[in-house]
């Protein structure tokens, strides 16, 4: 089932939206709009020397979310927004705004592109909500409800550092793609913000 809204806004700056032709928020004659979570704010390249390697596990989402499609729940009935994907994966979406966000905000560890370096940290993440609630009807606004937990473990083997639980609500301002796209950014780059500061919490001086 597929929700159809309104598509009178433009989409904001921050967000990428990606369409083969021309048109509006939703596209023309049926193609689909794509869009994207992330910061707009450039992030520096991290210099590995003197910092620890950092991997982010593949983000484990809730069914229904983990894939490209845009999730939302009416009556815990899970829907999709029409005409409108991310541009990727959800997963693939959200560990790479966890790597911004580490790297903007971790100042003792980089993401490293190379796998297996030795003495390195695990960042493993696990949402239990990213979707766009109608709790007031499909008629009304949406909030976006993000919840995960993360753990953070000196190797991939080894008993977890720590462990925290993130949580933001974020109401769209109207039923609209745009507003409804936008309120997902907020909360995302939110919840990857406060884990980014958690991690390096965390992760002390080593």
């Amino acid at each position: 089932m597929t929700r159809f809204l309104s598509k009178n806004l433009p989409i904001i700056a921050v967000l990428v939206g990606l369409t083969g032709c021309g048109g509006g928020v939703l596209g023309i004659g049926g193609e689909t709009s794509l869009y994207r979570v992330g910061n707009n704010a450039e992030t520096a390249l991290a210099v590995a020397q003197g910092r620890v390697p950092l991997y982010i596990a593949r983000p484990q989402m809730p069914s229904g979310a983990d894939a490209d499609r845009i999730p939302t729940v009416e009556m815990r009935e899970i829907t999709y927004l029409a005409e409108a994907r991310w541009a990727s994966p959800a997963p693939e979406m959200i560990s790479d705004l966890l790597k911004d966000s580490i790297e903007r905000n971790v100042n003792q560890a980089y993401v490293p592109i190379q796998s297996g370096l030795p003495d390195h940290h695990l960042l493993s993440t696990r949402f239990t909500s990213y979707a766009a609630y109608y709790e007031n009807g499909p008629e009304m606004p949406p909030i976006i409800r993000v919840v995960a937990q993360a753990e953070l473990a000196r190797a991939a083997n080894s008993g977890p550092l720590a462990v925290g639980k993130f949580s933001r609500e974020v109401p769209a301002v109207e039923n609209t793609v745009s507003s409804v796209i936008d309120a997902f950014n907020t909360a995302s780059v939110q919840i990857a913000d406060e884990m980014a500061v958690w991690v390096g919490a965390n992760m002390g001086d080593n």
